[in-house]
């Protein structure tokens, strides 16, 4: 048995050094921080839950975007290092959301500070860190693919964008791993879902991503964004494949979207497929109290049955 974390949306708390960096976008969202964000996202709700993980001590972890809020050079640097407190790269995969590329910036940023947490496997020995998207990482049975969406979007939009050659690659990446044993997991920031109530949040190009989906699948799609818990299903040429969110890592109990949870899953193989056991671990109380279990639940691919609770 294999078992994974899944967290996301860490949104680290930060201080302002330069005003001037707020001459773009950044503005809006330094304002979004000031006025509501920074009574959310608590760091001492991320401490609570850095101490949860290193106790459960899973094999490997995810973190699906959303490290920092407005992409200012500082918090990249702040990030770099709660990511080294957290684990290794050896041991963690990371990969950014729309915060961790909030404006345009010099072509060695945004993820300098971040590239060994994102580096695919054939990629190690380059030298220069190149970081690539989708990367594919291999740990245990588990093929770890790491899709961004992340772009600079305009004021007040927080759409996401894969993008041509990432898809082109991806195919490729799914087709080579046909035939092959194992547990094939996507990461990707933004849900592959259409939604008229958060339009402006939504992935771009969803139907040529469903469409490679459809033809390759996969075992299981990571995401995060939206802040709630969710599961749903997208079709897979061996069946439904599921597609499941995290909330915010370091959201109170306050936050109306929901507090603080991250999943652990444990991944097997049985005769009939990959068999794939959630638990859910969830802030109690307060934000100074342990993460504790709060419920579980069952996935089987390449066709998933589910049991409650649900997260």
């Amino acid at each position: 048995m294999y078992r994974l974390a899944h967290l996301s949306d860490l949104h680290l708390p930060f201080h302002l050094s330069n005003p001037f960096s707020l001459l773009n976008k950044r503005l809006i969202g330094f304002m979004s921080w000031q006025f509501n964000r920074r009574h959310i996202h608590l760091q001492n709700v991320l401490e609570s839950m850095k101490s949860d993980l290193h106790q459960q001590k899973p094999d490997h972890m995810v973190i699906t975007g959303d490290i920092v809020n407005i992409s200012l050079p500082e918090e990249y640097k702040k990030a770099a290092r709660w990511l080294e407190q957290l684990q290794d790269p050896e041991h963690l995969s990371v990969i950014p959301g729309n915060h961790d590329f909030y404006t345009r910036l010099p072509t060695n940023q945004p993820f300098h500070w971040w590239k060994n947490y994102m580096l695919d496997d054939n990629d190690k020995n380059l030298g220069d860190g190149f970081v690539s998207f989708p990367y594919v990482r291999y740990r245990g049975p588990l093929a770890i693919i790491g899709v961004s969406t992340a772009c600079p979007m305009p004021p007040f939009s927080a759409a996401g964008l894969i993008g041509h050659y990432q898809l082109e690659k991806l195919e490729q990446i799914l087709a080579g791993l046909s035939g092959r044993d194992y547990c094939r997991i996507i990461l990707m920031h933004h849900p592959p879902f259409a939604s008229d109530r958060h339009r402006r949040k939504q992935l771009k190009d969803i139907p040529p991503f469903l469409e490679i989906i459809r033809q390759h699948g996969v075992e299981l799609i990571l995401h995060g964004h939206m802040h709630v818990s969710s599961l749903r299903v997208i079709h897979g040429p061996a069946g439904d494949v599921p597609v499941i969110g995290v909330p915010s890592a370091s959201a109170s109990l306050k936050n109306p979207k929901g507090y603080a949870r991250y999943h652990l899953y444990e991944i097997s193989k049985s005769a009939k497929g990959w068999d794939i056991h959630v638990n859910v671990r969830g802030l109690q109380k307060d934000s100074f109290s342990p993460f504790m279990q709060e419920g579980n639940f069952d996935i089987m691919a390449p066709a998933p049955s589910f049991s409650s609770p649900h997260p």
